[in-house]
């Protein structure tokens, strides 16, 4: 069976709403002081930027998963069983490593905004926002350059 195709990409167009949502989410604590307010406003922002994202990206909705046309889809049932021995331990170890890394980030950017303050700037978050939207930038174009030319995706 041939690799499932995806539709071609519109590059940066389609990766900039949810870098500026990153840059913009990340600054957010400079401008708005109250917490749940904020949160409001980054699930508003990000899902805005979401909408935009699956707006620019190119799809073909007429075409089956293998590009032809022709194929039937294959449904398989391969969701994880409870009763499989490895769930509950690549479940709390997934939990885990997730409370992990928000608790790193948070520390990581109380770090950074104390450096940037001692140094002052009067708004660091909106420092680090600005910084996040290259580097998410970054990141896609490197994913995107391991993609394949001929639009199959890797196994």
């Amino acid at each position: 069976m041939a690799a499932p195709r995806t539709g071609p990409r519109a590059g940066i167009v389609a990766d900039l709403p949810l870098a500026v949502a990153g840059g913009v989410v990340t600054a957010m604590p400079d401008y708005i002081h109250h917490r749940l307010i904020r949160w409001g406003v980054d699930a508003a922002v990000l899902a805005a930027a979401t909408a935009a994202f699956t707006d620019t990206a190119i799809s073909e909705p007429d075409k089956e998963p293998d590009g032809v046309g022709t194929a039937p889809v294959e449904l398989r049932d391969d969701t994880p069983r409870r009763d499989n021995p490895a769930f509950w331990p690549v479940l709390v170890g997934g939990s885990a490593l997730l409370c992990l890394s928000i608790y790193a980030d948070a520390r990581i950017t109380r770090a950074l905004v104390g450096w940037l303050r001692s140094r002052g700037v009067t708004r660091p978050h909106t420092v680090l926002g600005v910084c996040t939207v290259p580097i998410l930038l970054g990141v896609r174009a490197l994913e995107n350059t391991t993609e394949p030319r001929d639009g199959t995706m890797k196994r």
